[in-house]
């Protein structure tokens, strides 16, 4: 796999954690930090496949990906993080534009495009609702400690448009999603159904139907993954061969020798619990298009 494919891809699992941490904070999160952790994240993911082992040389090399190798679009984690902070509040496409000015080949591209448009259907608006649930979940955003209430500085930057309703479907969603990773730890036992990894903290909750509302949040729509194996997943270099319950690997995840070993993994399901079949069965077609549209 060449640097300018892993370039990309790299951001892309960045991004990734990025997100779930930005909803997992209710919106009010520092978006330099969220960056630190995710790429401390994702480096560690990826320390003992590509950096055999050395930590510095992992986070270098990985926010090298988002600030320096972005160049001339992107000049540094500085201009990186204002423009990942327009994506997470406003939804704004100029971050995905110049990924794909540095993807390398339709395969990178695609996965580019599939990453973004599924974030800006996760970040839609929803529709307007009156309930009493709604209305509280609204105030209690424009008043959690650290917004524009309890802070001192002026550094505040007005920004159009009335972005309450995407930050309340962020708190039902945080609340959902919570309930929907508590349950498959205890599915599953605390343990990736594919890599047996037991490392609480990087242990995600991964919808097998795409997350468009509560009904998806049921314990037979979800795995148990690494946070990388996640993103393979939702990116679908990974797929899951219902019947056998078999990972496949796209053919550009065989190049790396770690995740080449995941290539026939059998799900590991405790207690005979398993996912969804008809789910997989969906999930696993999308896996085989993108598949053949490499081809």
């Amino acid at each position: 796999m060449s640097a300018e494919t892993k370039k990309v891809g790299d951001v892309l699992l960045v991004l990734s954690i990025m997100r779930k941490r930005f909803i997992g904070h209710m919106g009010a999160a520092d978006v330099a930090h969220l960056r630190k952790e995710s790429v401390n994240s994702v480096a560690n993911s990826l320390l003992h496949s590509r950096f055999k082992g050395n930590e510095i040389s992992a986070e270098r090399t990985i926010s090298d990906a988002l600030g320096r190798r972005l160049k001339p679009e992107i000049a540094g984690l500085g201009a990186f993080d204002k423009l990942s902070e327009l994506w997470l509040r406003n939804g704004s496409t100029e971050l995905k534009n110049i990924l794909l000015k540095h993807a390398n080949g339709p395969v990178r591209r695609d996965e580019v495009i599939a990453f973004f448009d599924d974030e800006r259907q996760k970040n839609s608006p929803p529709a307007p609702r009156t309930s009493a649930t709604s209305k509280v979940a609204t105030f209690a955003f424009i008043w959690l400690p650290g917004t524009a209430a309890d802070q001192n500085d002026s550094t505040y930057t007005p920004q159009e448009g009335d972005h309450r309703r995407i930050i309340e479907r962020q708190i039902r969603e945080r609340r959902g999603q919570q309930a929907f990773r508590d349950g498959l730890r205890k599915w599953y036992q605390d343990s990736c159904l594919i890599s047996r990894c037991r490392v609480l903290d990087v242990l995600e909750a991964a919808h097998i139907k795409p997350y468009r509302g509560a009904n998806d949040n049921d314990l037979g729509n979800g795995l148990l993954l690494r946070s990388d194996i996640h993103t393979l997943f939702d990116l679908d270099l990974l797929g899951i061969e219902p019947n056998g319950l078999c990972v496949q690997l796209h053919p550009d995840l065989s190049i790396d020798e770690e995740y080449a070993k995941l290539a026939g993994t059998t799900l590991n399901c405790p207690n005979g619990r398993r996912p969804s079949l008809e789910a997989l069965r969906l999930r696993y077609k999308q896996f085989q298009e993108r598949h053949r549209r490499r081809k």
